[in-house]
């Protein structure tokens, strides 16, 4: 299973996102946050392997909570889901090794295939596998 934690300061989207994913096989919901802040102590105090994290939160951007994850040493994934689809945004979050970055608004069958293929290549890996 791919423990996932869902960060995004819109509570109805965040939802959105959780039952997307507990319909979809191979994913857990481990966690929903709402402020950036909570990240880094949520993903060090259990297990997470990915994190589907917008850019826009009340207190941090999702880019600095991404900056803060990396300095921390969390190589838990990540996937931004954001509206902000700024080339500066875009290319940060790349150079931080974001695994995806999918621009709001979306399908829920564009969601489900881009989850699905992380599932994919992440799953054929050996040492995930292994969990």
């Amino acid at each position: 299973m791919i423990k996932t934690l869902v960060v995004d300061d819109d509570f109805a989207v965040a939802g959105l996102h959780r039952r997307y994913l507990q319909g979809m096989e191979h994913f857990e919901v481990v966690g929903v946050l709402e402020r950036g802040a909570g990240v880094v102590p949520f993903v060090q105090s259990g297990e997470v392997d990915l994190i589907l994290l917008d850019v826009h939160l009340p207190d941090l951007t999702g880019l600095e909570v991404l900056a803060q994850l990396r300095a921390a040493g969390s190589d838990a994934h990540v996937i931004m889901i954001t509206a902000n689809n700024e080339r500066d945004a875009v290319r940060q979050a790349v150079g931080h090794g974001v695994e995806d970055y999918l621009v709001k608004p979306f399908t829920v069958d564009e969601f489900k295939q881009r989850l699905a293929l992380y599932a994919q290549r992440v799953l054929e890996q050996p040492e995930k596998a292994e969990r």
